[in-house]
């Protein structure tokens, strides 16, 4: 009967376990790109592999997404176009980047204002901050991301201080996600902005840039 009860609790326990996706979701969350991609690619279908171009998207490793892409036969959905389109502009093709996303007919709400960001860094990289300004201010898009390059754009107009209020919004915001609250204080480059940053919660290896910035700002103060 214990032995019989004994295997029961085995089976239970190896039911209760998190499978390779959720693995590989927080992973990703935690900022452990390849541990997030050798579990997603043990695992199968499109949320699989969107973890894997995330994980490769997070660190610059824009050729491999394509390369994904390729193998996997350029998957259909809103999702797959818009990690297409960032990667393309990553490898420094953005008159691709900006066709594909002229010719793709995208519905998902959160792929569209990602969409209308990536038009807007698009614009930026053109040299034409103004462009990208009215592409955010036409698709309604928010959030920090787009906040991010809205300062850029306000920044290249000559509107430092807007570019500030928004960077110090940011990276004071507990609400905004790491990687951009850490660009944010960067940019920012004040030292009550870098600390609260590397305070929070979240990998060394992404607050890396704000602490190397705080150290050089400490420095400066300390002179």
């Amino acid at each position: 009967m214990r032995c019989a009860l004994a295997v029961v609790a085995a089976l239970a326990a190896l039911s209760a376990r998190p499978d390779d996706l959720d693995v590989a979701r927080q992973a990703l969350r935690d900022g452990l790109w390849e541990i997030a991609r050798a579990h997603a690619e043990k695992a199968s279908g499109d949320e699989a592999r969107l973890v894997v171009l995330e994980s490769h998207a997070r660190e610059g490793e824009w050729k491999k997404c394509l390369e994904k892409l390729g193998e996997w036969g350029d998957p259909p959905g809103d999702r797959f176009v818009c990690h297409r389109a960032a990667a393309l502009f990553g490898v420094g093709n953005a008159k691709a980047a900006a066709s594909l996303l002229d010719s793709a007919k995208i519905s998902d709400p959160g792929c569209r204002a990602f969409a209308a960001i990536l038009r807007a860094r698009i614009s930026l990289e053109g040299g034409d901050p103004a462009a990208a300004l009215a592409a955010l201010s036409s698709s309604g898009a928010g959030g920090p991301e787009a906040r991010m390059v809205e300062a850029s754009a306000r920044e290249r107009l000559g509107a430092r201080k807007a570019a500030e209020a928004i960077w110090r919004d940011v990276a004071t915001s507990t609400n905004a996600p790491l990687p951009a609250a850490v660009a944010a204080a960067v940019k920012l480059g004040e030292r009550a902005a870098l600390e609260k940053v590397v305070s929070r919660d979240g990998p060394a290896a992404v607050k890396r840039a704000a602490a190397l910035k705080l150290g050089v700002v400490k420095l400066k103060d300390a002179a």
